[in-house]
């Protein structure tokens, strides 16, 4: 299961939690994360990006291992290319 991993907007888990980083000893951390969109989801900064090859590395997974990807959020742009699991 793919959890956090939304890709719809450029905001971080640990930047709406920053007690995640202090309790680990990290002051701060930058993403570098500027645009509307992750980068690794936009084509002009991907050859493929992580919405073509996530689904293609889960189907290759389920024929060869038969191991099934979810994602957790239903709301993830992830969410329209693999199964959002059902707790």
């Amino acid at each position: 299961m793919l959890v956090g991993v939304d890709l719809n907007s450029v905001e971080t888990f640990w930047e709406r939690n920053p007690l995640y980083l202090s309790n680990i000893g990290i002051v701060k951390l930058n993403s570098h994360q500027n645009n509307a969109v992750h980068k690794i989801s936009d084509p002009l900064y991907k050859r493929f990006t992580v919405l073509e090859t996530i689904p293609i590395l889960a189907s290759y997974a389920n024929k060869h291992f038969g191991i099934n990807i979810y994602v957790e959020d239903p709301n993830s742009s992830l969410a329209r290319k693999l199964p959002v699991y059902k707790w």
